[in-house]
């Protein structure tokens, strides 16, 4: 049981320490399609759905999965509930996880392009490790 939990404990930790865990942003400096998921599911366990919808357009979507998948994932592997059991999310047509992707990666352009409100992060690849990384080889 503490091993099912272990993953789901760690995450929890760095998301309450502030740790950055976008590898996008940090390797890149630019923001990732899910840029705002994290603020967004925090103002959802608030019920502030307005915020919600300000750092991700799709965070009532995607967090109510996110947590379904991630839950039913630890109840498995505790034991608790049998592979077996009927899980929703595998009835979905492959086409619509393919829809789904591709409004995903709408949104991320259409924010990027500074439109639905835009990107709750900088875009700054002179942040990001290989934007640094670039600067020091260049440095006088």
């Amino acid at each position: 049981m503490a091993l099912a939990i272990l993953p789901a404990a760690i995450l929890a930790a760095l998301v309450l320490s502030r740790v950055p865990l976008c590898p996008m942003k940090n390797l890149l400096g630019i923001p990732c399609p899910g840029c705002g998921m994290t603020r967004a599911f925090f103002a959802l366990l608030d019920l502030d759905l307005s915020s919600a919808v300000a750092f991700h357009p799709l965070a009532p979507i995607v967090i109510p999965l996110a947590v379904w998948v991630l839950g039913r994932s630890i109840l498995v592997s505790a034991g608790l509930v049998s592979p077996k059991s009927v899980d929703l999310l595998s009835k979905a047509p492959k086409w619509i996880w393919w829809a789904f992707v591709a409004v995903l990666l709408g949104v991320y352009v259409a924010r990027l392009a500074g439109g639905l409100g835009g990107m709750p992060d900088p875009i700054d690849p002179s942040r990001g490790l290989i934007g640094r990384a670039i600067a020091t080889l260049f440095a006088s």
